[in-house]
């Protein structure tokens, strides 16, 4: 059995460690350094150092794997969580809730007395009237649910939480992309105005005073541009002189004829300069 001498010995450590660079991807080179000289002044051992006692086993390796590591816990977002099944995204009264409407069964028209199975006044608003008696412009014309609050001065809770609910009809609304509009009779609407205020007389008079109002909003705010209009245009024609005053006096007036003191007064601002003439 040979020894290996210094010089060998460093270079079967070198490629241990170049081995190990490859395994680890990285090695500081002062520890590699370090490594070289402590195996340059350390002696073989009296049994024999060969290649197979300096190398060590290449399939291990000193820093942890990856299957090692812990792991933290994995964290569910609270944006993935799903919403419980009782809360509602929106509080407005759904089609659901009114009774089932059954168009399997004949029914007799209110206008023709005619007998008609299905019909768009009976499917959506619960009305006892066919389709040839429908009349769209006239008794049986539609209203959207913010003309309704804004004509006849409803509530949300008029129409959605007042007995009895007033059935409507969703159409894709024209004036924006998302959502849809709801549509409700006139005349039902008609109806429950005068059961929330009472009689024709006092909507009238509701409607009158909010449009005074209104008025006398608007007129307020009218005249208080005007006011900053005006205070606009008047500082801009004023010009403030900022150069120093001149005085500009009058003709001298004796004041003691025995001291021969005289007096002249400013025609601007009224200054009087008293001197004594020579």
């Amino acid at each position: 059995m040979k020894f290996l001498s210094a010089d060998k010995a460093v270079l079967c450590f070198g490629f241990h460690f170049s081995s190990k660079i490859r395994r680890n991807n990285f090695v500081s080179p002062s520890v590699l350094t370090m490594a070289a000289v402590e195996s340059t002044n350390s002696e073989p051992s009296g049994s024999g150092g060969t290649h197979e006692d300096v190398e060590t086993d290449p399939n291990r390796s000193s820093s942890p794997s990856i299957d090692e590591i812990k792991r933290p816990p994995d964290i569910n977002p609270l944006g993935n969580q799903s919403k419980p099944i009782g809360l509602s995204s929106s509080s407005s009264t759904k089609q659901d809730e009114f009774p089932p409407i059954n168009e399997n069964i004949m029914k007799e028209c209110e206008e023709c007395h005619q007998d008609f199975l299905k019909s768009i006044m009976y499917r959506s608003f619960a009305v006892l009237i066919c389709d040839d008696c429908r009349d769209p412009k006239g008794a049986h014309e539609l209203i959207t649910k913010t003309d309704a609050k804004e004509k006849y001065l409803l509530k949300d809770c008029d129409l959605d939480l007042r007995t009895p609910k007033l059935r409507y009809m969703l159409k894709k609304n024209p004036y924006q992309s998302r959502g849809d509009m709801r549509l409700y009779l006139k005349y039902q609407i008609e109806e429950r105005a005068i059961q929330v205020h009472g009689s024709e007389e006092k909507l009238e008079e509701e409607l009158e005073r909010r449009e005074e109002r209104r008025t006398n909003k608007r007129q307020k705010t009218f005249d208080k541009k005007m006011k900053s209009l005006k205070m606009q245009v008047r500082s801009s024609l004023y010009k403030r002189h900022v150069g120093a005053h001149e005085h500009e006096y009058g003709d001298a007036e004796c004041i003691n004829e025995d001291e021969d003191l005289y007096r002249r007064i400013c025609k601007t601002c009224g200054h009087k300069w008293e001197y004594e003439e020579l």
